[in-house]
């Protein structure tokens, strides 16, 4: 009897689990050459995606609470959209995680408490920094200025100028052209197949 009574409670504990993550999806129509500013003082994860449309897709996996409880705000902007989350305490522990799909070509400034940053496939200015979380970076093209203040850092198969840093972890550069700069404090750093505007291959750590 206490078998049976145990597997029910754990059925009705992931069935309350799978009831309270929730996934919002918000659409905002865009110009390509715009901006996307997120600023999550709750912390949580952000990808970042581009795609051949004008339009910017937000979908917020909400692990616990609701946007409320977050207070999550979205709105389009004359420059395009700004995100925002503000800081909880008390019961609510999981930060939400934001993924976005935006124009290929697009600005980017982005800035969380806590959680990797994920950018694939998008080109402008990017800018960003993470209180802790990896840096995940794939297919960029213009000027990037990312930071992490705990995790690795990963640039790959991107054409960029500028400076990627992490303050513990390692840094890894391969396959970029351009004028770009690794500083990892406290870790180790790599680069791989860069080279600078003039043609010079960069030098290993």
């Amino acid at each position: 009897m206490k078998r049976v009574l145990f597997w029910v409670v754990v059925l009705v504990t992931m069935a309350a689990m799978a009831l309270s993550a929730e996934e919002k999806t918000r659409d905002f129509p865009v110009k390509a050459g715009q901006s996307l500013e997120v600023d999550l003082r709750s912390g949580g994860r952000i990808t970042v995606t581009g795609w051949d449309r004008e339009q910017v897709q937000v979908k917020v996996d909400l692990r616990e609470g609701s946007e409320a409880d977050w207070g999550i705000e979205m709105a389009a902007t004359a420059g395009g959209v700004e995100v925002r989350s503000q800081a909880r305490e008390g019961r609510l522990h999981s930060s939400p995680s934001f993924t976005f799909q935006v124009p290929r070509r697009f600005d980017l400034k982005l800035k969380t408490m806590g959680g990797a940053i994920d950018l694939k496939d998008v080109e402008g200015r990017i800018a960003g920094k993470t209180m802790g979380g990896k840096l995940e970076l794939v297919g960029l093209k213009g000027e990037l200025n990312l930071e992490t203040m705990g995790g690795g850092v990963t640039l790959r198969d991107s054409r960029v100028d500028g400076a990627v840093k992490t303050m513990g972890g390692r840094v890894l550069i391969e396959n970029v052209p351009g004028d770009i700069k690794g500083s990892p404090l406290g870790g180790k750093g790599v680069y791989v197949s860069v080279q600078g505007k003039e043609g010079r291959a960069a030098a290993r750590w």
